[in-house]
């Protein structure tokens, strides 16, 4: 991770940033002015809504508000059932990483409601 190159410093900075991977983000030093230039090329998350329309962060609780059927998993996501911890997806706004009966599946946010 480390250069003394500015631009490989950039390119780094915004790779980690799209992998989400925090852990590695807060070990690299930045100068301030290569961290600006760095977080002047991110694209900025696009706001990711409910059914409702509340807006759904990284770590809410959410409850699926129809049973939707788990392709590949062979079981049914049930009316009701409450997804701790979720995890947003990169460049889609419409679907939500969360764990249901042990799996990690992906849920259309057209089909939850935040708790």
């Amino acid at each position: 991770m480390w250069s003394g190159d500015d631009a490989v410093q950039v390119v780094v900075y915004r790779l980690l940033s799209k992998l989400a991977m925090q852990d590695q983000l807060d070990m690299m030093y930045l100068e301030e002015e290569t961290r600006e230039w760095a977080e002047a090329g991110l694209v900025l998350v696009e706001i990711v809504r409910d059914s409702n329309g509340n807006i759904l962060e990284e770590g809410d609780a959410v409850s699926i508000i129809k049973d939707l059927p788990v392709k590949g998993a062979g079981f049914t996501a049930k009316q009701g059932t409450t997804v701790k911890n979720i995890r947003m997806v990169l460049d889609d706004a419409t679907h939500i990483q969360g764990r249901v009966n042990g799996t990690m599946i992906f849920l259309k946010t057209d089909f939850l409601k935040k708790l």
